[in-house]
């Protein structure tokens, strides 16, 4: 087992190193799309607000 960490270790670092930039190039995306869908133009699924704290008191 030792014998194979000191033959790969390097290898199964270099190879951990790049999933991990992957993941991190992955969740980025998603955090782009959440935001700007967020952010950006209402979506077209989104029903409009009408809440009754908008509209005026009872009279």
């Amino acid at each position: 087992m030792e014998r194979e960490i000191r033959e790969n270790g390097e290898k199964w670092l270099k190879e951990m190193e790049e999933e991990e930039k992957k993941q991190m190039e992955i969740a980025q995306k998603e955090m782009k799309k959440s935001w700007f869908g967020f952010s950006g133009r209402p979506s077209a699924s989104a029903p409009p607000s009408s809440s009754p704290s908008s509209v005026g008191p009872a009279v």
